[in-house]
């Protein structure tokens, strides 16, 4: 996450704080067509400067900074009965690191402390805002014609809500595509030769029936890569034209977290960067559409080359599972790591 802190604006900020609004909805696409700029400016001014003078009971505004930089802005109204977050917006190119939710999260401790709740509004064409509400805890109270009113209590009387579970989306990277499966991706699978670093990668239990042969039968194939598993997403990894590999989650949807795993079978292809960028797609996918607050995976401790693409991708090691596979030449250990959705920082 991205260190910032927050100070109070002032009228030299009227103009930035202009700035960071129109900017973080046109990057939503949520500015109208005929919105007038020049008209919305000058009656947000008035409005900001009212709030800056105190004319607006309860309400502060403040400035978020990262580093030198201002990059957002935050109004709280403040009562006896609760805390209102009434503004938030943060700059493009400061999103998606974490320093909404530290913001959030941070405002649910100063409720929590007075034992007051944690109130907001969301858009009704917000959807994605809602999203990392709702997985930070927040439940629909109310709503009007623009807005849903959400709320973050400190002492919740149930659980949160299961996570929802979208169609299985098409995700594009620089050189790769996540798709949904297909027949011909069998032929591709057939067509390389058996690996063995790849297939020990994920458990030694293939070698119990491996007889020797070079390469794949195509019904093995197909029955293991066209297989479908309650609450998982499953994509074929596109390079070329050609199906190289395939990548997952598996996901528990009353804990709001998911399994990742990855398997590319090309040996050509590896060491390109490729399944960095597998890995980031599903990241980016896990914590924003799907709302996952955890993605978790295992490892086999001697693949050095996984571990370095997890350790760049924001994953941190947890523990290890002390000889937990069998190979040939003896005990490995599998070591454990997860990312949060509160610490991962997309790529730029």
């Amino acid at each position: 996450m991205l260190s910032y802190r927050i100070r109070p604006a002032s009228a030299e900020d009227v103009g930035f704080l202009a700035d960071v609004v129109i900017e973080a909805t046109r990057a939503q696409g949520r500015l109208p067509g005929d919105f007038d700029e020049r008209q919305w400016r000058s009656g947000f001014a008035d409005w900001t400067m009212q709030q800056l003078r105190g004319e607006i009971p309860d309400s502060t505004t403040s400035v978020v900074e990262v580093g030198d930089e201002r990059a957002g802005r935050l109004r709280i109204t403040r009562t006896a009965d609760c805390i209102e977050l009434s503004g938030i917006q943060l700059l493009p190119g400061v999103q998606r690191r974490g320093i909404g939710t530290a913001i959030i999260e941070d405002l649910k401790a100063q409720a929590a402390a007075v034992g007051i709740p944690l109130d907001l509004g969301v858009e009704k064409d917000n959807p994605q805002a809602r999203k990392l509400y709702e997985r930070l805890g927040f439940r629909q109270v109310g709503e009007t014609e623009q807005e849903c009113k959400l709320r973050w209590s400190p002492r919740p009387d149930v659980m949160p809500a299961r996570l929802a579970l979208p169609p299985l989306p098409t995700l594009h990277g620089e050189s790769v595509t996540l798709r949904a499966r297909r027949d011909s991706d069998i032929d591709d699978r057939v067509r390389e030769p058996i690996d063995p670093e790849e297939e020990d990668a994920y458990t030694s239990s293939w070698r119990r029936e491996w007889d020797g042969r070079r390469y794949h039968a195509r019904a093995d194939v197909a029955g293991r890569f066209l297989a479908d598993e309650p609450d998982a997403y499953t994509w074929a990894v596109e390079y070329g034209g050609h199906c190289i590999g395939g990548a997952g989650l598996r996901v528990n949807r009353d804990q709001h977290r998911a399994a990742f795993w990855i398997g590319l079978f090309v040996a050509d292809l590896r060491g390109r960067g490729l399944g960095r960028q597998v890995t980031r797609l599903i990241l980016d996918w896990a914590f924003s559409d799907l709302g996952a607050h955890r993605v978790e995976l295992e490892v086999l401790a001697t693949n050095h080359r996984a571990i370095r693409c997890y350790l760049a991708c924001g994953f941190r090691q947890e523990g290890v599972r002390r000889e937990a596979e069998l190979y040939p030449d003896g005990w490995h250990d599998f070591i454990e790591m997860a990312v949060l959705a509160s610490e991962y920082a997309p790529a730029p």
